[in-house]
């Protein structure tokens, strides 16, 4: 991972704790059409995708609309619910995207990535809920984690596990301008560009995490070895579906299992396992440890997805958000 970039774009907490950006729902085009908070009486807008100039790629008089939109977005609180907003930008444009956020103060605040092949830059905004799923999840590996040193001599390679929260990942040499944030990165302090990403999903979000994975996994400088998306949006329906890529050669091994029917109702199922050695590779574990992995159960899933379910509840109850509406 690269952390000399114009923007300072490589953000990792010391403390291993996330950070809880600021933001409001986004909307279309460079100038998001509003509704309103109804518990704060700001201003916020639906996910959408920017419209092109005339000859399909943004100029860079669109750059400073996109600049405004997304800096909007992220000064606008409380996020009540999660954003991903996409706009189409020329890779020619990138860079000088990137100097203005950096300009404007911005660089520190923005989750951002691009798609090189269909030239689209994406703002993400996660909501609160999702990052105390990502904490919760993050303790858990720590907890299991540690519950399989068979003796005191493994506790230093534990303490040294790193949960990299928003950690921008780069494109490996010669894979395009792509960059992308993952909601969590979970790797070792001794082989820091080596491990396993968490992705929590949502609306448009949904329809690019096996475009992420690719990325991850075959064209980003890290060795990525599993990629977990967690889909789940409270806002619009009580399914949840667990979906986890691995490397297959020059390809993908997906694997897709729902966690939740349309009824909320849990679905039994085969646990997430995650090996040691999707942590940290062979020279930087423990012998011992080589061989063990660490699983969640389906029940044990559900209880993170709960934290979503109760601050979505909390807010709908204070009325933050709308009542929930299921199809």
């Amino acid at each position: 991972m690269n952390s000399g970039s114009v923007a300072n774009w490589r953000r990792r907490d010391a403390d291993m704790t996330a950070r809880d950006p600021p933001g409001a729902s986004n909307g279309s085009g460079s100038d998001p059409a509003p509704h309103t908070n109804q518990a704060t009486g700001e201003e916020e807008t639906e996910e959408t995708t920017a419209p092109l100039d005339g000859d399909g790629v943004a100029d860079p008089l669109a750059i400073t609309s996109v600049l405004e939109a997304i800096t909007a977005q992220n000064r606008a609180i409380p996020v009540v619910a999660p954003l991903w907003t996409e706009y189409r930008l020329a890779a020619c444009h990138l860079d000088l995207l990137k100097q203005r956020i950096d300009l404007f103060g911005e660089g520190g605040k923005l989750r951002c990535g691009y798609f090189s092949r269909t030239k689209t830059f994406v703002h993400e905004v996660p909501s609160s809920a999702h990052q105390m799923c990502a904490n919760k999840f993050r303790w858990s590996v720590y907890e299991k984690v540690l519950r399989l040193c068979p003796s005191l001599a493994e506790l230093p390679f534990v303490k040294e596990v790193i949960f990299d929260h928003s950690p921008t990942i780069e494109a490996s040499d010669g894979q395009g301008n792509d960059f992308h944030q993952a909601d969590l990165f979970v790797n070792h302090i001794l082989s820091m560009d080596y491990g396993f990403c968490l992705e929590f999903a949502y609306a448009q979000k949904r329809d690019r995490l096996s475009d992420l994975a690719q990325f991850y996994i075959h064209d980003s400088e890290t060795e990525t070895r599993l990629v977990i998306g967690i889909d789940y949006d409270p806002k619009h329906s009580k399914k949840a579906t667990l979906r986890t890529w691995r490397r297959d050669g020059d390809k993908l091994q997906a694997h897709v299992q729902d966690l939740r029917a349309d009824d909320g109702k849990p679905i039994p199922g085969d646990p997430l396992r995650i090996n040691v050695l999707d942590i940290a590779p062979p020279h930087c574990t423990p012998l011992s440890m080589h061989s063990k992995a660490i699983e969640f159960s389906v029940k044990e899933l559900d209880d993170i997805l709960y934290v979503q379910d109760y601050h979505h509840w909390k807010l709908w109850q204070y009325g933050g958000v709308p009542e929930p509406r299921y199809d």
